[in-house]
Parts: C-alpha cells; sequence; structure tokens
C-alpha cells in the first residue's frame, strides 16, 4: 500500500478508457444547422418559462400564506388620527395622516404615529401652559441670592 506521500495529487487517466473524439461539425448542412438552432431556442424558452412558473408559483404561495396567517406584526388595525389644533397631518414614509381620518396601519405604523401624537399634544400643552416639559423631573432648588454673596 502506497503512503500518503508517495500518492500522486491528480489521479492519473486510466489508459483503457478512450478519449472523447470531437464530432466533426462539417457532416452538418446549413438546413440542418438552422434546425438545431430553432430546437435549441426552443428548449432555453421552454426551460426559461419553467423556471418563472416555479418563481412565480412560490411568490404566490408565500403571498397566500400570509393573507391566511399574517403575521402579528402585519396584521392591520383602525386607528383615528387625533392631533392638537397647531397641527392638521403627520407625514410619515411619504404619506401625509391627517386629522380626524381613520386608517387601517400596521402595528408599527400605529406604534410611531400615536408617539407622534402624544409629542404634539405635549408640545400644545407646553406652548399654551407655559411649563417646559423637561423641568418636570428636575429637581426644585432654592437659590438665595444676596449682597454677601456677590
Amino acid at each position: 500500500m502506497a503512503s500518503k506521500i508517495s500518492r500522486p495529487i491528480n489521479p492519473l487517466a486510466d489508459p483503457a478508457t478512450p478519449k472523447k473524439r470531437k464530432p466533426r461539425m462539417d457532416l452538418l448542412t446549413p438546413e440542418d444547422m438552422q434546425r438545431i438552432t430553432e430546437e435549441a431556442r426552443a428548449k432555453i424558452e421552454a426551460e426559461a418559462k419553467f423556471e418563472a412558473e416555479e418563481a412565480f408559483l412560490a411568490q404566490e404561495k408565500e403571498r397566500l400564506r400570509r393573507e391566511t396567517n399574517p403575521l402579528p406584526e402585519e396584521q392591520t388595525r383602525p386607528f383615528t388620527i387625533d392631533l392638537p389644533v397647531s397641527a392638521d397631518r403627520i407625514v410619515l414614509d411619504g404619506r401625509a395622516y391627517m386629522h380626524g381620518h381613520t386608517y387601517d396601519v400596521t402595528k408599527a405604523v400605529a406604534d410611531v404615529l400615536n408617539e407622534q401624537v402624544q409629542n404634539l399634544v405635549r408640545h400644545e400643552r407646553e406652548v399654551t401652559s407655559g411649563n417646559d416639559y423637561r423641568n418636570t423631573f428636575r429637581k426644585a432648588r432654592n437659590l438665595v441670592l444676596s449682597a454677601r454673596d456677590l
């Protein structure tokens, strides 16, 4: 038995197997070549059509699967836009959501719209009341200025 070191890296071809001969294209007439070309074109078109049908079938199966059993984040829910006086719309991803209208949106879009509505309401309260929301959680400081501190 030969060791790993003495074995050749590429196995040698078996001399008993005959080599393939190159086909003789000069035997084909121009009409034969034309006919074979048309057959090849038809087979390629049939393969392309089959691949397209398989891809479309996979897309349709996925679409129908999503329609019948949608994921929780893909389910839509109604959301009514209720904005303060200072705003009439919220624009999200290039789509305008107008005050007073109800839209069917996904949970992610509803969360963003709800946050935007809350921010607008908070801003409206700050502007009308004069209170700054950022000062709500700050510790009160009793500063006394006198002439002695100067």
